[in-house]
């Protein structure tokens, strides 16, 4: 090999072993990024396998039973007989929560007469998927049982002043959306966060109109004998499938870029030894130019 052809594969093989190690380094710092990826599953893994969920104490026909804790659930068991009444209300501005149909029904302001308030949650809300209206709504509410509940709610948000002149002052309210009513993991949120409070019926007292008004008290889920916690069978087997799987994923990956290390660090072993030999080679070149030049 001549020494340009020589000199010309010397400067190609350096510029290929620093591309390969620069491939080498981008598949390093992907594998890092793969253990972090590892140590994020892992981290997801151990709160999924620990996860729990509140459920509620229900009694229907006289049977005790237990469902999942929703505010659907809550307002659900209200027509029992044997069961406390519940309200939601927001920890920083006392608001009720109400379901957004009924506040969409109320066109955002609470009625001014009671009838009209039941009739606007029995066709918007409680009934609203048997398309029940007006009085025919308002009288499966009072058949149902519920008549009792969405009065005491009602009276919460209006207010009312008692037979011996004491006044209660009204809350404002604020909307739970249908899919946040029907999620147990949006109430534990709100729960165990404080954005949210249980308050749970304690005693009945009767207003100067004589109509019986419920009085409702802070409770949490702690002491309140109606609710308790339990494992969430359902996310901890869902958290162990996700992190199989991711794993799996992982590893697939990580056993991809060592196969591409492998490769990098052979073909960089063969031009290695290619480079000493044409170094070598280079040296003797020079050095026998350098000779002719001093002859």
């Amino acid at each position: 090999m001549g020494m340009s052809a020589s000199q010309a594969r010397f400067l190609s093989i350096t510029a290929r072993i620093h591309d390969l190690e620069y491939q080498a380094q981008t598949i390093e710092n992907a594998k890092l990024s793969l253990a972090h990826d590892s140590n994020m599953a892992y981290e997801e893994y151990c709160q999924g396998i620990n996860a729990s969920k509140y459920q509620l104490k229900v009694i229907t026909g006289g049977q005790i039973d237990k469902v999942d804790l929703t505010y659907n659930a809550m307002v659900a068991s209200a027509n029992q007989p044997d069961h406390p009444m519940y309200i939601l209300t927001n920890s920083v501005s006392d608001d009720i929560y109400l379901p957004d149909s009924i506040i969409s029904g109320m066109n955002g302001k609470i009625p001014e007469s009671l009838d009209k308030f039941l009739e606007i949650v029995a066709s918007k809300y409680v009934y609203a998927s048997k398309g029940l209206t007006g009085d025919e709504a308002k009288a499966e509410l009072a058949r149902d049982g519920y008549s009792n509940y969405w009065t005491a709610v009602y009276y919460q948000l209006t207010g009312y002043t008692d037979n011996e002149g004491k006044v209660s002052n009204g809350h404002g309210f604020i909307a739970i959306s249908n899919s946040n009513a029907n999620d147990r993991e949006w109430i534990k949120k709100q729960i165990e966060s404080g954005t949210a409070i249980i308050n749970s019926m304690q005693a009945v007292q009767d207003n100067v109109e004589g109509t019986k008004v419920n009085i409702f008290a802070q409770t949490n889920a702690a002491c309140d004998t109606n609710i308790s916690q339990t494992s969430d069978d359902l996310r901890i087997s869902r958290a162990e499938a996700e992190y199989e799987n991711r794993m799996d994923n992982i590893d697939q990956k990580d056993k991809q870029l060592d196969l591409r290390l492998a490769r990098i660090e052979n073909e960089r072993n063969a031009l290695k030894t290619e480079y000493d030999t044409i170094k070598d080679l280079v040296k003797k070149n020079i050095e026998r130019s350098y000779k002719t030049f001093n002859a």
